[in-house]
């Protein structure tokens, strides 16, 4: 597997094996799939993204991100772990709406196939996670002018992105 290549392994009931090639990296995990049940187009180009190593607790702390999310129409990724009800809900009625489009990967923090994931998303991207523990806090990064991201599918209990990074990276 490489940046130009990624090799899925799936079983099948067949004696044969099939390679598929992949420009894009798949991560299988699960993720709360909740704001995607009725969506149609589940594939996004030229998003705008942020990676934060931890839990989003109120709308205050993504405030910024929606503000612009709905005065631009740009579709915006947010991975993390988890974020509360209040906040869960925020996005889905915006969203249905049609005021922005925010797509959360809002990973669960008890998933032991999550642990690292997050840097590996961040190196795909040529991004940074966001941590409280390099002083960063949520409401200051989603203020600042945030990266883009080439193309991510979304899929249950999986997304494909196209890398951004560089091969050397």
């Amino acid at each position: 597997s490489s940046l130009e290549r990624t090799i899925n392994i799936n079983t099948h009931t067949g004696k044969d094996i099939a390679f598929e090639n992949d420009d894009n990296f798949s991560f299988n995990f699960s993720y709360d799939y909740d704001f995607y049940k009725n969506t149609n187009n589940l594939t996004f180009r030229n998003y705008k993204f942020i990676i934060i190593d931890g839990f989003i607790e109120s709308v205050g702390e993504v405030h910024h991100l929606f503000e612009k999310a709905n005065k631009n129409k740009l579709p915006y990724v947010i991975f993390c772990y988890g974020m509360s009800e209040e906040v869960k809900h925020n996005i889905m009625i915006n969203n249905r709406e049609g005021r922005f489009t925010v797509l959360p990967v809002s990973l669960d923090v008890n998933d032991e196939n999550t642990l690292n994931i997050l840097n590996d998303i961040a190196v795909i991207h040529n991004g940074e996670v966001i941590s409280s523990n390099m002083g960063q806090t949520i409401s200051q990064e989603v203020s600042k002018e945030l990266p883009i991201g080439e193309k991510i599918c979304f899929f249950k209990n999986k997304i494909s992105l196209l890398p951004v990074a560089d091969k050397d990276k």
